[in-house]
């Protein structure tokens, strides 16, 4: 059992540490491959506020995002801290004309539930120490008890006769 609990918890903190930073993948046809990029933060359907930025940048906002060129007609963004806040956000291409199309957008939060996992994997495994050394610790008594128990013996009551051979016989009644 306790094996199953740590290869939980473990697993549960390997998904944890993947699920970091969030990812948006921005397709774009290749005959856009020119356009500069855009990655801003959306504030009415039409319109966002944020960065253009060209094919060579691989991190916006001072490493808080970074861009990776994944195919000659994709880009994506891994977003570590959102320092506009939580939002929906956009990535895009910028025509010279200041017109951005927009390629992807997705909802990122900062209230993370793997920071509320982060607190709570440690309460539960503090729980788990807790427990595992408070059932070791009953086990350890329940044995001991049965142990002392197998040593106490019965008072039994003795008789002795004399047999035919003089020799005493001792009779128990039980």
């Amino acid at each position: 059992m306790l094996y199953f609990v740590f290869i939980f918890v473990f697993i549960l903190t390997d998904i944890c540490k993947s699920e970091k930073g969030e990812t948006l993948v921005c397709r774009y046809d290749p005959e856009f491959a020119s356009l500069e990029r855009v990655w801003c933060k959306k504030d009415s359907e039409e319109c966002c506020t944020g960065f253009a930025f060209g094919k060579k940048i691989q991190s916006l906002d001072n490493g808080s995002v970074e861009i990776t060129n994944d195919t000659a007609a994709a880009f994506t963004v891994t977003v570590q801290n959102l320092t506009q806040g939580s939002g929906v956000y956009w990535c895009g291409l910028m025509f010279q004309n200041q017109t951005i199309i927009k390629l992807a957008e997705k909802s990122f939060s900062t209230d993370s539930p793997f920071y509320v996992w982060s607190l709570l994997r440690w309460i539960l495994f503090a729980l788990l120490l807790l427990s595992s050394f408070g059932i070791s610790m009953f086990t350890r008594k329940t044995a001991k008890k049965e142990k002392v128990d197998d040593c106490v013996y019965e008072d039994v009551p003795l008789r002795a006769t004399r047999g035919t051979d003089g020799q005493a016989d001792i009779i128990t009644e039980a």
